[in-house]
């Protein structure tokens, strides 16, 4: 019946954040929430950047609507059928309200931006400020780590993605797509960890996005703003967090590199992104077109082309963070090779990648 169940919820997601993505769409003119084309962009249209509040709304709202329901059923009967994701409810519910605290605050800093632009330096304030809830509430990354040591090192993974799913957000149904393949290939990993409750969560967000992708799929009718990228960074990047990849039973300690593997296509391309920036002397956190989906187009892709490989890359990586779980010492270091070895080919694509697709053709 579990499987049953997070289905339903998924498409409970889907129709809602449907539906609040039209709304946005219709409302986005009228409230001046446009995006306009530019030397940085690659849409050539204005268009509305206002679907990010119809994902965040539809994930709380389908999330906090059936826990709801659950808790006030007075026949039992969802409890009778589904008690193990309800049971598992208290041992995350302190957690959760601190992660939806935390991402109120980037959605909102991000809203206002989508409006009228910030200054760089208040929104990655804002940022930090919103970890404050997660490690007051215990949502840090731990392994092997001192307290201190693990605290600071969840700011910079939640402050880091945040911003790489931003980066991300610069082709239609990209940052969309790549993130709700992230989701449910965290899913399955709960799953596969018994953490029940955990796994509907990502199955909301992944559902709200879907449902969001059908407007946003090329070519676009609307965008999700930073309210939405901001938003879906944080969700993930603090989720991921919630999550438990390692216990006494698994042969490795090398599980607790899943979140990276799963999440490696966005941290790759943020960091190449860096590396090229700083190498040019450019301002870090000021957008061009040196990502690795550009880069894709300058070789030759269509825009639509390069975000299904981007999509085929971030399952693969995803698919090779499942097995870590079981696997032992050797072919769990071998596993975690052949995703070092997707980078280095994604590295070599960057590499060839130019501004101009035709500079290798014969001439005459």
């Amino acid at each position: 019946m579990l499987p049953f169940l997070y289905i339903c919820l998924f498409l409970e997601a889907l129709a809602l954040g449907w539906a609040l993505t039209f709304l946005a769409l219709k409302l986005a003119p009228r409230f001046g929430f446009m995006d306009r084309p530019g030397t940085r962009k690659v849409h050539l249209q204005t268009k509305p950047r206002l679907g990010g509040v119809g994902i965040y709304l539809a994930f709380v709202l389908v999330l906090a609507g059936n826990v709801f329901i659950a808790k006030a059923d007075p026949l039992q009967w969802v409890s009778h059928y589904f008690p193990i994701p309800l049971h598992n409810i208290q041992f995350v519910g302190r957690k959760l309200l601190a992660i939806l605290c935390g991402s109120f605050i980037v959605f909102s800093v991000g809203l206002i931006d989508d409006r009228r632009p910030l200054p760089p330096g208040i929104k990655f304030l804002a940022q930090i400020i919103a970890v404050a809830p997660l490690l007051y509430a215990g949502v840090q990354i731990k392994g092997f780590l001192p307290l201190p040591a693990g605290a600071v090192l969840t700011v910079f993974w939640i402050v880091f993605l945040t911003n790489a799913f931003n980066f991300i957000d610069n082709m239609d149904g990209l940052c969309g797509g790549v993130a709700m393949l992230s989701l449910i290939v965290f899913a399955v990993l709960s799953y596969l960890s018994a953490q029940w409750f955990v796994v509907a969560i990502y199955v909301a967000l992944a559902g709200a996005l879907a449902g969001f992708l059908r407007y946003n799929w090329f070519p676009s009718k609307i965008f999700m703003g930073d309210a939405g990228a901001l938003s879906v960074g944080y969700l993930i990047s603090s989720m991921s967090i919630l999550s438990t990849y390692y216990t006494k039973d698994t042969p490795t300690s090398l599980p607790i590199l899943a979140p990276i593997v799963v999440l490696g296509l966005p941290i790759f391309d943020s960091l190449s992104v860096f590396a090229i920036r700083l190498r040019e002397k450019r301002p870090l956190w000021v957008g061009d077109t040196s990502h690795f989906s550009h880069r894709l187009v300058a070789l030759g892709m269509t825009q639509k082309q390069a975000v299904l490989f981007i999509y085929l890359i971030t399952l693969a990586m995803g698919l090779g963070a499942l097995p870590l779980r079981i696997l032992p010492r050797p072919e769990a270091i071998y596993q975690i090779t052949l995703v070092i070895l997707i980078f280095v080919a994604i590295a070599f694509l960057e590499a060839v990648g130019s501004s101009d697709p035709n500079r290798n053709r014969p001439h005459g």
